[in-house]
């Protein structure tokens, strides 16, 4: 790595990342992200990406890729890491439905790109949990926010597919020939349907907050001290978090099976699609 002291990546970004926090600012609203703290993860991220290419920084290269960086979409991530509710309603509103046409694109059915997407968040803070660094803190900026979060939508398409095709389907088999019959394959689908309208307003039924607060808890593992650490917010604040949506999602499930709209055996995997958790091979409708 290039010998220049600190302070002269920081002067050089400085200028950038200033247009870069105003463009945020102007684009997605108040975001919980100061100047300043855009401006340590801009150089540092800069740097590393310059590492990771073995190559040394110049101040002209180091200047020149920070002017053709996604600074205002940095900003985001930023805030994306810290927690903050505004910046994951963004999510919802502007890059889920980008990131369910990449997946499509991939070949996932409309059902799973649509729960790909709802679970990448959880998915973007929690591989570090498995010993990993989070994707999140792997984005510089060096390419737009939506066509990197298409690409990590693509390979979990695949990644899918790949694991279907190792899986024999779920099917309902005539039992003295185990062969799969009309009524059978209708009476599957029918069930898939009510499945997916059922997980759908389970999600209705939480903020993109508590979603993700259960996702990191149920689907990831995390203790309730990390996900604290990752939203930016007391351990107890967490805890009622949970709360608060798991009696959403008790009160919603009771309706569901005192209504007969989901066999009461499925609730378990309604819970997984509303959450935006994929379901186990076996349990695929």
């Amino acid at each position: 790595m290039d010998d220049a002291p600190a302070e002269t990546w920081t002067a050089l970004a400085r200028g950038p990342v200033h247009d870069a926090w105003d463009a945020a600012r102007a684009r997605y609203g108040a975001l919980d992200v100061d100047r300043d703290e855009l401006l340590r993860a801009a150089v540092a991220r800069t740097l590393a990406r310059f590492e990771r290419a073995g190559r040394e920084p110049d101040p002209l290269a180091f200047r020149t890729a920070l002017e053709r960086a996604a600074l205002a979409d940095l900003c985001l991530v930023l805030a994306w890491e810290r927690g903050d509710a505004r910046a994951w309603e963004l999510y919802a509103e502007e890059f889920e439905p980008a990131v369910t046409a990449a997946a499509r694109r991939q070949g996932a059915s409309p059902g799973r790109a649509e729960e790909l997407a709802h679970e990448l968040p959880g998915l973007l803070l929690a591989a570090e949990a498995e010993g990993r660094r989070a994707p999140l803190a792997r984005y510089d900026g060096s390419g737009s926010l939506v066509g990197w979060l298409g690409v990590l939508a693509r390979r979990r398409a695949i990644d899918g597919i790949a694991q279907d095709a190792r899986h024999e389907p779920l099917e309902a088999r005539d039992p003295a020939s185990g062969a799969v019959g009309p009524e059978g394959e209708a009476s599957e689908r029918e069930l898939a349907e009510r499945v997916r309208a059922a997980a759908a307003g389970l999600r209705a039924a939480l903020t993109p907050r508590e979603r993700l607060v259960l996702l990191l808890k149920h689907e990831h593992g995390l203790a309730q001290t990390s996900i604290a650490a990752h939203l930016g917010v007391t351990p107890s604040r967490v805890t009622r978090l949970v709360q608060h949506a798991t009696e959403k999602l008790r009160e919603a499930l009771a309706q569901l099976a005192e209504g007969g709209a989901v066999p009461e055996a499925r609730l378990s995997h309604v819970l997984l699609r509303a959450l935006g958790a994929p379901a186990a091979p076996e349990e695929r409708a």
